[in-house]
């Protein structure tokens, strides 16, 4: 995946979202939501990245994030992506790239704009899907 020469800043948030690169599924079973947010959860911890909602549908994802120091969305998204793959390769004897090269990672300058982002993936059209949403969100400085 493309490094991006995009800044990002610490306390910036970020509406991140990729999917299939045929716009296939990513997500077959229950199993694969579960090992999908489990991968994400862990690599937001290494790096350094608070979570603040998220959507998994069958062929793509949604998150909100909010960047702390030392945040690197582009070795997040890497880390995310490869493993994931790795996983969903494996259980389904495949080979070859899961998701697009590059991910949408579009920064919330206002405080209304982060409430749409999590309003859009509460409200997600998609009918499978996982979504949590944190408690936290209230908070938001800008």
């Amino acid at each position: 995946m493309p490094i991006r020469n995009q800044p990002f800043k610490p306390g910036d948030y970020y509406h991140v979202i990729n999917r299939h690169f045929r716009e296939k599924r990513i997500i077959i079973t229950f199993q694969d939501t579960l090992k999908l947010e489990q991968i994400l959860w862990d690599r937001c911890k290494k790096y350094n990245t608070i979570l603040k909602a998220y959507a998994i549908m069958d062929t793509h994802f949604h998150l909100l994030i909010e960047l702390n120091t030392n945040s690197n969305i582009p070795k997040l998204m890497m880390s995310l992506q490869r493993s994931y793959s790795q996983y969903f390769n494996h259980k389904y004897h495949r080979k070859g790239q899961l998701f697009t090269h590059n991910y949408f990672a579009k920064r919330a300058t206002t405080l209304s704009y982060i409430k749409t982002i999590r309003q859009y993936i509460s409200d997600n059209p998609t009918k499978k899907v996982h979504r949590q949403m944190i408690d936290n969100m209230l908070s938001v400085n800008l």
